[in-house]
């Protein structure tokens, strides 16, 4: 079953929710931050992914298999840098384009593949464990990065200690 939250994001949608797989498709670094604890501490995959004008990405956290978001991107402090730019008056001048509709349908497409893998690992296979970029400039349209290895922050360590004493 499919559930969306339009709403200001908390963690009380985890406890009403109680997803299996979260696809993050959040325009705020704040909010993206709090979807990625969530889902560390409770251990559910995330799918997270991003549009611009003419690329995007997908890309999945999913414990054990890869890294966090916060040890690849420090999203403690780009929230932080984030919450400052918006204090800038002249921000709007300098935004940019708003994402083409066939970006937003690419990326979601990659989305939904990584989220049926995150599912579903015995008959889709694992999620990928690297970035995938779409870019409607290049002549490859889709990049696949490089393949990353499972974190070993403090932070999905304390988690997977923690669901290890549960068992």
């Amino acid at each position: 079953r499919v559930q969306h939250v339009s709403a200001e994001v908390s963690p009380e949608h985890f406890d009403l929710f109680r997803p299996n797989v979260v696809l993050s498709c959040l325009d705020n670094l704040a909010a993206r931050k709090l979807v990625h604890d969530e889902c560390v501490s409770r251990r559910i995959p995330l799918v997270n992914g991003g549009t611009g004008p003419l690329s995007g990405h997908a890309e999945v956290y999913f414990q054990g298999v890869t890294p966090c978001l916060n040890c690849l991107y420090d999203l403690d402090g780009m929230a932080a840098a984030e919450l400052a730019e918006q204090a800038d008056p002249g921000r709007c001048q300098r935004a940019a384009e708003p994402s083409t509709v066939t970006t937003n349908a690419a990326v979601g497409a990659l989305m939904v593949s990584e989220a049926a893998h995150c599912l579903s690992s015995a008959s889709w296979g694992r999620p990928v464990r690297c970035m995938l970029r779409y870019d409607a400039s290049s002549p490859a349209r889709l990049i696949a990065g490089v393949a990353r290895r499972p974190c070993e922050c403090a932070v999905v360590d304390r988690e997977v200690r923690a669901a290890r004493a549960h068992r």
